[in-house]
């Protein structure tokens, strides 16, 4: 038989008067308290009875829960339901959460790129960022940009990026993301950051004049743009025949389905540049001088500050999506109505 409502109240131990703490209307934790022993009373009560001593006190001991549920509610409470609904309620508080939970209703596209720490123990912080409105998704400190290191850190990606979203990765051809990507997600579409190859290109040639050689730059960049497969190989053709040999050698196995538009397969939404991982790096750039201790507890702090001018911004909206895309959208409806 299903449950309408649930009432949360608890009796002070001075007059041992009932207190009403909470009234919900919808019942959804599922739980039927009716003896001292019920193996029925959930994590979840655990968690909301406790969240508000957890956010005071992380360090909080599971004895001590265990405690307020007999005093107060005379309920003998399991180690294992007490040490769950304590993480949990160390979980719902968690900055981090919110990158992962918001980001399902980010578009599927992440940018990977690791930028340079400055502090006394040098080393780099690898990140993952999603372009809609600068959104941190996950960050991890390691030595350098290895294999292993890589692999690590987008093993640990894979454990909070939903299977049945078709995702896209865009990065900087990091010769290490390069060989971890393949085996920590094998059917994810990878896409090259354009300005990347753009600077790899502009080194291979030196020595050339300075208005051919970025002639030549552009050329690349219409390759990179074109949407058809006809377009792009009559844009290479004449790509390698004003760059002769140094151009020939560049594009020599370098795989059009990571960098063209006519090959890919993924969707990249129009995003071919690097721009969402300079943006992040730029937002930490300060942090990036501090020891690393220190450096994670101010990104926590930023992205905190972060979502909480979101949500007072969120909450004024009279609109089901975002003011600026409402706008665009009644502008795109204006516009195609003739």
């Amino acid at each position: 038989m299903g449950y309408l409502w649930s009432v949360h109240d608890r009796a002070q131990t001075a007059n041992q008067f009932f207190y009403l703490k909470s009234w919900t209307k919808i019942h959804s934790c599922g739980t039927d308290v009716r003896t001292s022993k019920n193996p029925r009373l959930s994590s979840d009560l655990v968690s909301n009875v406790v969240s508000k001593r957890v956010r005071d006190r992380p360090l909080t001991r599971l004895t001590d829960v265990a405690y307020t549920f007999k005093a107060d509610y005379g309920l003998d409470i399991s180690y294992h339901v007490s040490w769950l609904g304590v993480e949990k309620a160390r979980e719902a508080m968690h900055a981090f959460v919110a990158c992962i939970n918001g980001f399902k209703y980010c578009h599927p596209l992440l940018f990977l790129d690791g930028t340079f720490l400055k502090g006394r123990y040098k080393g780099q912080l690898l990140a993952a960022t999603v372009k809609d409105g600068l959104f941190p998704v996950a960050f991890a400190i390691a030595d350098s940009e290895s294999e292993s290191n890589w692999s690590s850190f987008l093993y640990e990606l894979s454990k909070v990026i939903a299977d049945d979203r078709h995702m896209t990765f865009v990065s900087d051809r990091n010769l290490g993301l390069l060989e971890a990507m393949p085996k920590a997600f094998p059917s994810i579409y990878h896409g090259w950051y354009l300005k990347h190859l753009k600077n790899n290109f502009r080194n291979k040639l030196k020595g050339m004049e300075n208005g051919f050689k970025e002639h030549l730059i552009r050329k690349l960049g219409d390759c990179a743009y074109e949407p058809t497969l006809t377009g792009f190989h009559a844009l290479l053709e004449k790509l390698k025949s004003d760059g002769k040999q140094r151009a020939y050698n560049f594009l020599l196995g370098l795989e059009p389905e990571h960098w063209a538009n006519a090959y890919f397969r993924g969707q990249r939404y129009g995003e071919i540049t690097s721009n969402a991982a300079e943006s992040f790096n730029n937002w930490i750039k300060e942090a990036r001088n501090l020891s690393i201790t220190k450096l994670v507890d101010t990104v926590r702090n930023q992205i905190m500050c972060q979502m909480l001018e979101r949500k007072d911004i969120a909450n004024k909206w009279n609109c089901i999506i975002c003011p600026t895309f409402e706008t665009n959208l009644q502008d795109s409806f204006n516009s195609s109505r003739s």
